[in-house]
This record gives C-alpha cells, structure tokens and sequence, in this order.
C-alpha cells in the first residue's frame, strides 16, 4: 500500500472542494471609482469592487454595499439591507509578494460574479460562483500584479501559461479549475486552445 504524505493527501481534499472561476481582463485605464450603492471603492479609490447575482426563481440583481466600509473592505447584501451576503477585501500585499490581494468570503449558494477592477491600470478580474454551489473563500495572493502602477508580469499564478493579447482561452489551475485569460500567446511557439 502506498504511503500518503500530508502534501498528497492535502492536494487531495484541496481538489475535492468547489472552487470560484476567475476571469482576467486586461484594458485600458478607467476612470476613478465612485462609490454608490453598487460599487466599493477600496484602497483609497484604486480598486472598484461589484457584484451581481441571481437565483433558483429566476431572479436577478446587482449586489448593494453598505455605506459603512473599511479602507480595504467592504460589505455586500442581495435581497435584504439586514441579510448580508458577502465581505470583499483588496489588500497591499506588495511589500510581501508583489501583489494586491482578493479575498471574499459568501454566505450563499446563488449564482454571482464579483468585479474587481484596478482603475489605475485597467486590470479587472472576476470571480463566479454557480448557481447550487455553496461559495467558497476566495483567498487570491496573487490577484493584481500591479504594485508598480502597471502590470509588471504575468498576472497568472505561478507554474501557469499566461497569454497576452486577444482571444479567451481555458488555462486550468489547481485554486482555479477554469482560468479564463483574454489575450493571445505571448510565446509564438505556444498554441493555446481556443475556449469553446
């Protein structure tokens, strides 16, 4: 019988749990973050944050943010101002790892999108969860690679092929099984799969 170690047997119970999808998109710069009753402006105005979502009947929203929020989080709600739904944090990792990070945590099992976006340089990401699924932590240390005002490398996580132009295509990771980019291969020599 082969002997498990704690890494393989982690990797195991990592793989077994549901995971959100994040999407990369790369554009031009936006104009600054308003903050209203739809967007979080974090990180003194840098990253806009939003939500939308819909449910088993059909129906459909824009998450709502409460008016009282930290610097670098916020609150969303869905149905109900005394029912909350979600915390987004975008954290300054830059002095550890180089990155701005996303963390988020939901109480639901609705379908939603988060929207992330750094107003600065254009970069916005999305998280989705499916509809039935039970949301999972977001924990992203590795969200913006955007310390320096741009993008300074890949904005994949390590040990993935990331591509640069356009195009989406699927690059699957063990934190993301569907890791839309759009672009195109930076290496010619690459030949990435066209999403279908």
């Amino acid at each position: 019988m082969k002997r498990l170690t704690l890494l393989t047997l982690l990797l195991i119970l990592m793989s077994a749990l549901p995971a959100a999808t994040r999407t990369i998109y790369k554009g031009p710069m936006l104009p600054p973050c308003n903050d209203t009753a739809q967007n979080l402006c974090l990180n003194e105005g840098r990253f806009g944050v939003a939500v939308d979502w819909y449910d088993f009947h059909g129906n459909s929203g824009v998450g709502r943010a409460l008016e009282y929020r930290a610097a670098d989080s916020g609150i969303f709600w869905f149905f109900n101002d005394d029912n909350w739904e979600m915390l987004v944090k975008v954290l300054d990792g830059c002095a550890i790892n180089g990155h701005y990070w996303v963390f988020s945590a939901a109480t639901t099992n609705v379908g939603y999108t988060l929207y992330v976006s750094d107003t600065l340089t254009g970069v916005r990401l999305q998280y989705t969860n499916p509809l039935g699924v039970s949301s999972p932590a977001i924990t992203d240390t590795f969200a913006f690679d955007t310390c320096l005002g741009a993008a300074t490398g890949d904005q994949c996580l390590s040990g993935e092929t990331c591509f640069e132009g356009s195009g989406i295509f699927h690059v699957p990771t063990v934190e993301y099984p569907l890791h839309e980019i759009e672009t195109t291969a930076k290496n010619p020599a690459e030949t990435p799969v066209p999403a279908p």
